[in-house]
């Protein structure tokens, strides 16, 4: 065998196994496995009981609309796009019957210390950074209204809770 057909054939080699280890390497993206993720809330128990939440699935907001109606918004724990905003998923309704909203795009969070917007078909859930964030020549009112929770606009009430992983 001539030199340079070795020298192709080690080439070759090389190729093969650099390029399938390096495809190995890469991260390939994972497929996330919710059957029925519906939360089940127990309001009898102090604070609020969460149930029946996946174990890939972390609860991120939970809370009142109004009276009636309660919202529980889940985030990824170990997200497949390695970012985390993409996988989001949001229940509204009355706490027995929560009913699945889709998430319409990619939900933001700021470098604030974590001003948070999740977009649904039925509108958007605004939740601003826990760390205050005044706007120095904003009035006290202003200040007041950024800082609170809301969805399309009207205020939202967070709810202290519990998650109880009995699946």
């Amino acid at each position: 065998m001539s030199t340079t057909l070795k020298r192709l054939a080690l080439l070759l080699i090389f190729a093969v196994l650099f390029g399938g280890l390096a495809s190995l390497s890469r991260k390939q993206p994972r497929q996330l496995i919710h059957p029925d993720t519906t939360p089940r809330i127990d309001r009898s128990t102090t604070p609020i009981s969460i149930t029946n939440v996946p174990w890939e699935y972390q609860v991120e907001y939970f809370g009142e609309i109004d009276d009636k109606t309660c919202f529980v918004i889940y985030s990824p724990t170990d997200p497949p796009d390695g970012e985390g905003y993409d996988h989001w998923l949001a229940w509204v309704g009355p706490a027995d019957k929560l009913t699945e909203l889709k998430v319409t795009q990619k939900s933001e969070r700021q470098r604030d210390g974590g001003t948070t917007r999740v977009y649904t078909e039925k509108g958007m859930f605004y939740f601003p950074s826990p760390f205050g964030n005044d706007q120095p020549f904003a009035s006290d009112e202003d200040n007041k209204k950024a800082r609170q929770p809301t969805f399309e606009g009207k205020p939202i009430k967070r709810l202290p809770f519990r998650v109880s992983r009995n699946t």
